[in-house]
């Protein structure tokens, strides 16, 4: 089995133990829509986590019975907190994050101090 070119060794829990040393922390899900028979490119994985997501999403989408006219505002508003909340992780990570204060500022306030210690 593998997930993406990279060879399963194992799993245990949510962790995959890959062939080549390295580990990584899946979900369930992930690993049942991306793990494969053979190596994978980074498209074929992308399909597969598309044509896995889409239709949970469409269903998703009928249970609220969304209009036509709302889809486009709902897909922004998953698109802007995702993006959000990754803004946040990133700021809390380089702890530059305040509560409060509008994400746009948080960038502002790293220094080369702070990303020399993840480079």
């Amino acid at each position: 089995m593998f997930i993406w070119e990279l060879e399963i060794e194992k799993i245990e829990r949510n962790t995959v133990f890959f062939t080549n040393g390295t580990k990584r922390k899946c979900t369930k899900k992930e690993i049942e829509v991306l793990s494969t028979e053979e190596a994978t490119d980074l498209t074929t994985q992308r399909d597969l986590l598309l044509n896995a997501i889409i239709p949970d999403i469409l269903k998703l989408l009928m249970d609220y019975n969304i209009k036509k006219w709302d889809i486009q505002a709902v897909i922004q508003g998953v698109v802007w907190t995702y993006n959000e909340n990754f803004n946040i992780a990133v700021w809390k990570a380089f702890w530059t994050y305040e509560e409060g204060v509008h994400t746009a500022y948080f960038t502002e306030n790293i220094r080369m101090t702070d990303i020399k210690k993840f480079i």
